[in-house]
């Protein structure tokens, strides 16, 4: 039997790490083989990680010179040496855990298919006639609704737009006649997310886990340039400059299947809105289209 007075069993598992076999082990320390298996059963040494095996042995190493009655110049760099690869392995370890939380983290803005369904359910519960009937009209390609005031127009397509978004994949774009109004979508989306147990987070802009980025923007043409999606332009009568806004917002849903929905309470009929509203600013920029095939009624 080899003299030693390190514990036989954590002498094993430094072997065994060391890639001996149990019969070596066995043979090398005096022991039993049964015993040798016993403690690489009990103490899981097959499931440690390399990190840890190297760590392990490491702390002995320290652990043994620091018992010594008298540490020379030369044990006090090694001790010094050993603590610095630990702190090493610690650093590495954390950087791993870390980057495995950041992971789980990537999930945020996230809905399962089950929240999505339960979400459906509960905004088709919600509508009155004539929301649904914007609700089956939102595949179309263009839309302009005139509303009155408190009708809960902004409430609806924050909703419509939030489900589109969550079943397309597209991007949704809300434009507004002032930032703080392009953030009341937010807000009814957010509320509504809530509903199902999903925390939306972000500031201007919401990405879902899917990919979609939900966009609020005030009325700024230069701001507006660099966005693709479903377009939701509100309050269109109550903006400046509305034809140069229209042609940089109509921009950004020039891919084939997305959208355009304007919608607004009226002002006036001097206003740049109306004769788009009424297609008569169609006519003018294509004189093929003429103003009787675009008739619809405008008064009650």
């Amino acid at each position: 039997m080899m003299k030693t007075d390190i514990d036989p069993r954590q002498e094993a598992k430094e072997l065994y790490w060391q890639a001996y076999s149990v019969s070596q082990i066995a043979k090398r320390l005096g022991l039993s083989i049964h015993t040798i298996y016993s403690w690489r059963r009990r103490d899981k040494w097959d499931d440690a990680s390399p990190i840890h095996r190297v760590t392990d042995q490491i702390h002995v190493k320290v652990l043994r010179i620091m018992s010594k009655d008298t540490m020379t110049a030369h044990d006090f760099k090694t001790v010094d040496f050993f603590n610095r690869q630990l702190d090493r392995f610690e650093r590495l370890e954390m950087k791993k855990q870390t980057a495995g939380t950041s992971k789980v983290k990537a999930q945020k803005n996230h809905f399962t298919p089950e929240q999505i369904e339960q979400l459906k359910n509960l905004v088709l519960g919600s509508l009155f006639e004539y929301q649904r009937q914007w609700w089956d009209e939102r595949t179309q390609r263009n839309r302009f609704i005139l509303k009155s005031r408190q009708i809960g127009a902004t409430w609806y397509f924050a909703r419509e737009a939030l489900l589109t978004a969550l079943e397309t994949g597209n991007n949704q774009i809300f434009l507004s006649a002032s930032r703080a109004q392009a953030f009341q979508f937010k807000r009814f989306i957010q509320l509504l997310a809530r509903q199902v147990g999903v925390e939306l987070k972000g500031g201007d802009e919401i990405m879902l886990s899917n990919g979609a980025i939900l966009f609020f923007l005030g009325t700024a043409a230069a701001t507006a340039q660099s966005y693709t999606g479903d377009l939701y332009f509100d309050e269109v009568f109550w903006v400046s400059r509305f034809l140069e806004l229209r042609k940089v917002a109509s921009a950004m849903a020039t891919q084939t299947g997305l959208r355009r929905t304007y919608f607004s309470t009226p002002s006036s009929e001097d206003h740049e809105a109306y004769e788009f509203w009424t297609g008569i600013f169609i006519t003018k920029v294509s004189p093929r289209k003429s103003a009787k095939s675009l008739s619809y009624p405008i008064r009650y």
